[in-house]
């Protein structure tokens, strides 16, 4: 201890984990999964609340049903899901599910994740590619069979340059 009383405090700090410590804390294969059922769990209450404001189930008898309040419920909801997810993403590198599984994505040097990498590396070029008749499909089954590789990293993830990491 110093003896000087106007000397900066001193503090013992981690050293940065190394890529190699950074890769035996990824994300377990189950931990992903369950991350993935959780936004799906989400996405699926939403619907089931839209359905329900909408006047799905009611009787073709009882008159005309108006679409608007379910799409009316839909736009909130479902701004507010999109808007909620980015700010978590952009923040944390986490969806609603990777939050709950106490996950995030970062970049393979450990280093925080861009909004941008996410959303179009990630996400978008996936989406894009599954619309393409007959090939689509199938380069989407292989994106999400990669997790079964030994760096249990997804397509998506090469592209990206990211992996998914546990907290």
């Amino acid at each position: 201890m110093d003896d000087n009383f106007y000397a900066a405090p001193r503090a013992e700090l981690e050293p940065p984990r190394s890529l190699a410590d950074r890769r035996a804390n990824k994300a377990t294969r189950g931990a992903r999964l369950a991350a993935v059922l959780i936004d799906g769990v989400v996405l699926f209450v939403l619907v089931a609340i839209t359905a329900l404001a909408g006047g799905v189930g009611r009787g073709v008898n009882e008159g005309r049903v108006s679409a608007l309040p379910g799409i009316i419920v839909f736009g909130v909801f479902g701004l507010a899901l999109l808007i909620g997810n980015i700010v978590l993403l952009s923040r944390f590198g986490q969806t609603l599910g990777k939050r709950a599984m106490s996950i995030a994505i970062v970049r393979t040097d450990g280093s925080r994740c861009d909004l941008w990498r996410i959303l179009v590396l990630r996400i978008f070029v996936v989406r894009a590619v599954a619309f393409v008749p007959v090939v689509g499909p199938m380069l989407n089954l292989v994106d999400m069979l990669m997790i079964f590789g030994d760096e249990r990293r997804c397509a998506h993830d090469y592209m990206a340059d990211t992996i998914v990491v546990h907290l």
